[in-house]
């Protein structure tokens, strides 16, 4: 059976407006078991000796986006293509050189073919702060814009005072959810100021415990838990939101985002 068959997918009824990259710390063989026991799905893998393969046609929905938001717009799988890379440390340790050329090939390829937008170029803990953490610290953000994926500003040095109403709004702006600002600020500071992100020893534990959260909550309840849900940043997130060079570095950010 190919494996475009194997995983769950179901027909599009809407037009392809994002694309999504995500990592994963397992072999490939225990991620696709994961994909199938789960109900979990994505449209293609990257491995780390550059190999693609491809799990979900593109016409159908994958299963990888999960409950998510971004610029106004929920429900991310119905309306986006999804990318795993394999990552041991959760993005926390350097992609291969093979495996970003990978990427690069297929989502300009992908880019071209659904005309996405700069702005819908997302990673998984900008959709869905709260509970992921991937690609994480490591992925090459600023090297794919440099090639023609994603939005990385021109930015200089500098800091900023503003407060949190006003960090909240440029987030919004960008096109976070801001229902937990430590989350959102914390994904956004992963993404354009990654030095600042310390790396976690037990990252991929807690992003376990996460998922096995998420996937015991039931469709009807989501509603009332998103608000307790176990955030996926770690305890000294919080004290981000004071860095004046994290927040300068957001309004730059911010300005390049229409």
């Amino acid at each position: 059976m190919p494996l475009s068959e194997k995983y769950k997918a179901e027909r599009r009824s809407e037009p392809v407006n994002f694309l999504v990259f995500h990592c994963f710390a397992l072999s490939t063989a225990k991620m696709l078991d994961l994909f199938e026991k789960s109900g979990a799905s994505v449209h293609y893998i990257i491995q780390r000796n550059g190999k693609v393969l491809k799990l979900v046609d593109e016409e159908k929905v994958a299963y990888h986006a999960g409950l998510s938001s971004w610029r106004g717009v929920s429900g991310l799988n119905a309306k986006s293509i999804g990318i795993e890379l394999q990552n041991s440390d959760m993005g926390q340790q350097k992609y291969t050189k093979v495996q970003i050329k990978s990427l690069i090939e297929l989502a300009r390829d992908i880019i071209k073919r659904y005309k996405i937008k700069p702005q819908n170029i997302v990673g998984h803990s900008d959709i869905a702060p709260i509970r992921k953490p991937d690609p994480a610290k490591f992925f090459p953000w600023e090297f794919l814009a440099e090639n023609g994926i994603g939005i990385w500003p021109k930015i200089s040095n500098g800091e900023s005072f503003i407060d949190e109403k006003q960090t909240k709004k440029l987030l919004a702006k960008i096109g976070y959810d801001t229902i937990d600002l430590t989350a959102a600020f914390y994904a956004f500071a992963t993404r354009f100021m990654p030095e600042k992100i310390q790396v976690q020893d037990d990252l991929i534990e807690r992003e376990a415990e996460v998922f096995a959260y998420w996937s015991g909550v039931k469709v009807d309840e989501i509603g009332a838990k998103v608000y307790n849900a176990p955030a996926i940043y770690p305890p000294m997130a919080k004290l981000l939101l004071k860095d004046k060079k994290i927040l300068s570095r957001l309004e730059q950010v911010a300005k390049a985002y229409k």
